[in-house]
């Protein structure tokens, strides 16, 4: 297993490969059925390497013939590639699978799940690749609707000021001033055709809690009435999204379109998938397709949508349709709050178990809802969706007086409102949804469902969650049985288990073609694992634990300027930071502190005047952080990434194991063991980002020597210098 890829650092170490890799790319090619059409790979490579100057490398070669093997196979055309950092792997998947979609005429959809591999594929790989090789292909980068701005809530903004918007402000200590200049400036930008809309590059930095007021969903958009729609930015984007031959898009997008069924992206079987940094395929798909409803919320949710119609009804004069839906509203919406608060006395007599971090939970065996739950759940659901029906026709007349050149109403009140019924008829939709799924649960189930519950302030509430967890057949029927061919591929794919675990959890048949390349950089002589002595080890004592690497931290941090120190759980982290003299800990940047951006844009002017600056982070920061050089030269990792124990998606997943005839004394190394080696990988993964980097990465978790599963996970582990004491 190797760590996070590079593209850019594989490029700048092309020049630095054998001279003889070079002259065999044509030999290999030519011995391939690619040299059949006239954009080939052989021609799109070898330009691309002599336009770059840059000479080709092994892994690169292995890697494009590995795909074109796979593409001229029969179907299902699967590859699945783990590429280590360095490897230039965007390059080699596009040489591959660019002149096959062409003839073929199939369009290639390629997957990420970052914005910022999205812009480079974008912006760098894709242009190279197309002007060096002289290849006439077209690409375009496909984002969802809410990536954009909407022109009409963007120019009532610039005017009126949101007022939800402001009280978020103020409440963060901004002034109106600034936010009423944001808008201005962006709309002003977009009018001039300074701005295209993309709210992902927008020239005035806009956070991202205020991008619901200038954005909309497909509900809240009046399409070709709005008199902005010839220069909508999310309508220009999907005249480009019919005739491209490359669709760069991101998993949000993708699992949308297969659960919804949109039209956004082209028909499956027309489709050659890309599917890069592959690892999040199926966090991303649970995702997608999880439901959750929060009670105490949501019945809060309906008295909001009441006052609104009833504050809708005295604006535009008691209009009839306004009056009826009011009038329809009213029952359900009555009976639901009966509903509601008999749904809280059941769930409020569950056994929930010790608080974690603020939430305590109970799960539902083998994903059965007992049916005194069901029973109100469906009742309720009915409700929901005679609530739902009077706030669409709402939408509905809202949308028709929206743009209309004859309504008497004002168009940007018209506007508000009808974004304000938006929002509530998706919450009606979505909580329908989950009380659907809770009001028909059976044996059958392959869904984990449970009930949190979390105080704040002396608020109690109770969310209701159901979440996927064998998404391998949601993949298998939607993608993999369908799609022409797919090609899935990252850094961190193998657990050392020879990708079983991996193809298992997304449905792949143990039989589809696997290959793992090692990172060319000279990782034995550049980065040193070291595993420190310790008296403790997590799970026996806790605090101790704790209280040890409190102690080292401040010896292991003065090794070297930067750090990244990762940490399993919020009260362990703040325990531990805590418990460091005030010395270390003012050259600590802390998450959640302060966001994200500003953290690490804090951290890189700290390094760049030469100062000390440690970055301690969760589980978020094992993955999408990009600290090349001087930035990181230590990551730390204090405890080996498994799971909670009482997870509950994880004790659904046990129980499925055990139904499929596993031990019980098996499903720690069947499940758990690989997740936590591949969250492990990506951890180490954040220290080297380029050629040049080197540094060292220390454990401190004993567990990965004393235990026997501990061989498993270093053996994943790229081939580091060790350092055990």
């Amino acid at each position: 297993m190797i760590g996070v890829f590079s593209c850019a650092s594989a490029c700048e170490s092309e020049a630095n490969m054998s001279e003889s890799a070079t002259n065999r790319i044509r030999s290999f090619l030519a011995s391939t059925s690619l040299v059949k059409v006239n954009a080939s790979s052989n021609h799109m490579y070898d330009a691309w390497l002599s336009g770059k100057d840059f000479r080709a490398r092994d892994g690169q070669l292995e890697m494009i013939q590995f795909i074109d093997e796979a593409l001229h196979a029969k179907a299902p055309r699967i590859a699945v590639v783990e590429a280590g950092p360095g490897t230039g792997k965007t390059i080699a998947y596009s040489t591959a699978a660019i002149p096959i979609g062409l003839q073929r005429n199939k369009r290639i959809v390629l997957v990420t799940a970052t914005v910022a591999l999205q812009d480079q594929v974008t912006s760098k790989d894709l242009p190279e690749l197309r002007v060096m090789s002289d290849v006439s292909f077209s690409y375009v980068l496909a984002k969802g609707r809410q990536r954009y701005v909407c022109p009409r809530r963007l120019s009532s903004a610039a005017n009126s000021v949101d007022a939800q918007a402001l009280t978020d402000l103020a409440s963060a200590g901004e002034q109106r001033s600034d936010e009423s200049t944001r808008f201005v400036e962006l709309f002003d930008s977009f009018v001039s055709g300074g701005w295209n809309g993309d709210l992902d590059h927008s020239p005035v930095f806009l956070p991202q809690r205020l991008w619901s007021t200038v954005t909309t969903d497909s509900r809240g958009c009046t399409n070709t009435a709005c008199k902005w729609y010839s220069r909508c930015p999310y309508y220009k984007a999907r005249e480009q999204f019919a005739d491209a031959d490359i669709i760069v898009t991101n998993y949000d997008l993708l699992l949308s379109h297969l659960r919804l069924g949109t039209d956004i992206l082209p028909p499956i079987e027309d489709s050659i998938f890309v599917l890069d940094e592959a690892h999040n395929l199926v966090s991303k798909t649970m995702n997608a397709f999880s439901k959750s409803l929060n009670i105490v919320s949501s019945g809060m949710r309906l008295n909001e949508i009441t006052a609104g119609l009833e504050q809708l009804n005295e604006e535009f004069g008691k209009d009839a349709e306004i009056v009826r839906s009011l009038a329809e509203f009213h029952e359900p919406h009555e009976y639901a709050r009966k509903l509601l608060k008999r749904l809280i006395t059941i769930v409020r007599g569950l056994k929930f178990s010790e608080d974690w971090e603020g939430v305590s939970q109970f799960r539902f065996k083998d994903g059965v809802v007992p049916e005194e739950i069901q029973t109100v759940a469906a009742q309720l659901a009915l409700q929901y969706l005679d609530m739902r029906a009077a706030v669409s026709r709402v939408c509905t007349w809202l949308r028709e007086h929206a743009d209309s050149q004859t309504s008497e109403f004002d168009s940007d009140a018209i506007t508000e409102r009808l974004n304000e019924f938006v929002a509530a008829d998706q919450h009606l939709e979505e909580s329908r949804d989950l009380l659907l799924d809770f009001g028909n649960t059976n044996e059958g189930s392959v869904s984990s469902r449970w009930v949190e519950y979390v105080t704040h302030e002396a608020i109690e509430e109770w969310r209701l969650k159901s979440v996927p967890v064998e998404i391998d057949q949601i993949l298998a029927d939607k993608i993999w049985s369908k799609a022409h061919a797919t090609i899935l591929t990252s850094a961190t794919l193998n657990a050392g288990d020879d990708f079983l675990h991996f193809k298992t959890e997304v449905g792949l048949n143990q039989d589809v073609r696997t290959l793992g390349l090692e990172s060319p950089f000279d990782l034995d002589r550049t980065v040193t694992l070291q595993i420190p002595k310790l008296q403790t080890t997590p799970g026996g004592n806790n605090k101790k634990h704790l209280k040890e690497i409190a102690h080292l931290l401040p010896e292991l941090l003065g090794q070297e300027k930067s750090a990244l120190v990762l940490f399993s759980s919020r009260v362990a982290m703040d325990s531990i930071y805590n418990d460091l003299p005030t010395k270390t800990q003012r050259n600590c940047l802390v998450q959640n502190k302060i966001g994200r951006h500003a953290l690490l844009q804090m951290h890189k002017q700290r390094i760049d005047k030469g100062e000390i600056s440690y970055i301690f982070g969760l589980a978020s920061y094992r993955e999408g952080i990009d600290l090349p050089g001087d930035y990181c030269r230590h990551v730390i990792i204090t405890r080996l990434p498994f799971d909670v124990p009482t997870d509950p998606i994880v004790e659904s997943k046990k129980e499925l194991l055990l139904k499929a005839g596993y031990e019980q004394s098996h499903l720690f190394t069947r499940y758990q063991v690989p997740e936590a080696t591949l969250r492990l990988t990506q951890a180490c993964g954040r220290l080297i980002r380029n050629e040049q980097d080197w540094g060292r990465i220390t454990i401190l978790d004993r567990r990965i020597v004393s235990r026997s599963y501990g061989e498993q996970m270093l053996n994943a582990l790229p081939n580091y210098r060790l350092d055990i004491e």
